[in-house]
């Protein structure tokens, strides 16, 4: 899935002063910066001023990133949510972007991974709290499963197997 991800990625270069992505606007794409810098700002968005014409309101830069950073992932988190900030490129910035669709399919596949990794945790911590119990509670040599190890389904007597029932 890497390797698919790094193929869907497009390199893009961006000048001194190249506005990358506009507060407001909507997201399609996410950026890992290469190298370079970028200014990362929020901003009043315009509204009607005293006089009848418009006021700009103000932009604050927030923070800079630079290479190996990233930015954009917000706004592709859910449909129709917009962008939070401005970026703009401080120098020579180029950056890497993926789209909408690949970028939740990668989010989807860690979001899956992290959850195959939280259940193997449990079921480690599961194993070492059944030994730990076993070793506190059960004579040296006994054949009896420990609770835990009875609702695991667990045959104490010979380690990882399961234990089978009875034939009928």
């Amino acid at each position: 899935e890497l390797s698919m991800t790094v193929d869907a990625m497009t390199e893009v270069r961006y000048s001194a002063g190249d506005r990358i992505i506009q507060q407001g606007e909507p997201g399609n794409s996410f950026y890992m910066i290469r190298y370079g810098e970028v200014a990362v700002s929020i901003s009043e968005q315009e509204s009607p001023g005293k006089t009848g014409g418009k006021s700009k309101g103000w932009e604050k830069e927030v923070t800079k990133l630079g290479a190996g950073k990233y930015f954009g992932e917000i706004a592709l988190m859910e449909e129709h949510t917009m962008r939070t900030a401005s970026v703009t490129a401080s120098e020579l910035t180029v950056c890497y972007t993926l789209d909408r669709t690949t970028f939740t399919k990668v989010r989807e596949e860690c979001m899956l991974h992290s959850k195959f990794m939280r259940e193997a945790a449990r079921r480690k911590q599961q194993v070492a709290d059944l030994l730990l119990e076993r070793s506190e509670a059960s004579p040296a040599g006994s054949m009896t499963p420990s609770p835990t190890a009875q609702r695991a389904g667990l045959d104490e007597s010979t380690p990882g197997r399961a234990r089978r029932s009875p034939a009928p």
